[in-house]
């Protein structure tokens, strides 16, 4: 599946995190969010940096020397109930 930032667009999203990450940016995801996606320990992109809890990320926002970005891509994903237990 190919995000793009909006129709009009042609580079994809992760075509912007790939440059990002070869300047230094570090991609962490959410474990709860992972967690209640069925993502945990599955392959994600070689970007990924690992994952991180709510208290990390809010002391790293709060952190002058961290810059920090949130952002949510919505999947189609079946029903909850038809999802394997994590």
């Amino acid at each position: 599946m190919r995000w793009n930032p909006s129709p009009n667009r042609e580079r994809s999203i992760y075509e912007f995190m790939r440059d990002a990450a070869q300047v230094g940016a570090a991609f962490h995801g959410c474990h709860m969010a992972l967690r209640v996606h069925g993502l945990v320990d599955r392959p994600l992109i070689p970007e990924y940096s690992g994952t991180t809890g709510a208290t990390v990320f809010v002391t790293r926002a709060l952190d002058a020397e961290w810059s920090t970005l949130v952002f949510w891509i919505s999947l189609s994903l079946p029903p909850r109930e038809s999802r394997p237990e994590p």
